[in-house]
């Protein structure tokens, strides 16, 4: 791997929250899946689950939670939620964020604690399968999310370095992740759930050491800096 602040710009994206719209989605799919009701009663259970976001995909949440049988379940719900899309727009959405990583020179990675399956599903709905260099899912050897280990090879496999590379996310995982990397992190905070959670503040910078995104246009700052001037301080 490339040291120091050398090599190629990398940007990394999570997708779920990120990308994607999908968490509440997600959180209501999982609570029917280890609960059998998605009432407000029950929600709290597999929010826990989801916004702390322990790693594992869906998929073995289930199974290791719930049952096994219900995993096809739940991946034909999700399947489903992405058909329903309006492709127009989610295309043009998740399109624009990255058309900022590359007009900049960075190459492109997604990192997602997904399944593969799911995470192949989702990249083709959004239109930007061919544009990822590396996909990182949940299910890669070096473990998901906040192992930092499949970014790390995605970063090496695209000829950057971790001084030069920004993940872009939406959760503490990924910003856990970004740490143990050694590489900046811009929380992505332009979709209803995480601004509902109130994980963002009302700075651009806070005291986690976060860089904190609320508009998709506003990434392409961190993105000049990272390009710019890599891991140093702002």
């Amino acid at each position: 791997m490339v040291s120091g602040n050398g090599g190629r710009p990398v940007a990394a994206f999570d997708l779920d929250g990120t990308l994607i719209d999908s968490m509440p989605t997600i959180i209501r799919l999982l609570t029917l899946a280890l609960t059998g009701s998605d009432s407000d009663h029950a929600m709290p259970r597999s929010r826990q689950f989801v916004d702390a976001r322990l790693g594992p995909p869906e998929e073995r949440i289930i199974e290791f939670l719930a049952d096994r049988d219900k995993v096809g379940w739940y991946v034909a719900e999700y399947v489903s939620f992405l058909n329903s899309l309006p492709l127009s727009d989610v295309r043009r959405f998740a399109n624009a964020i990255l058309d900022q990583a590359e007009a900049r020179g960075f190459g492109i990675i997604v990192v997602t604690n997904k399944s593969t399956r799911l995470a192949t599903a989702t990249l083709d709905v959004l239109g930007i399968s061919d544009r990822c260099e590396v996909v990182v899912d949940g299910y890669c050897p070096e473990g998901p999310k906040p192992s930092p280990g499949g970014l790390l090879r995605a970063i090496d496999d695209v000829g950057g370095s971790p001084g030069k590379t920004v993940l872009v996310g939406d959760s503490d995982t990924d910003g856990a992740t970004a740490r143990s990397a050694g590489v900046r992190f811009a929380r992505a905070c332009w979709f209803p759930n995480v601004r509902d959670a109130g994980v963002a503040p009302d700075c651009s910078t806070s005291s986690d050491g976060y860089e904190y995104v609320y508009r998709p246009e506003e990434l392409a700052a961190v993105l000049d800096y990272v390009h710019d001037y890599g891991l140093s301080d702002c």
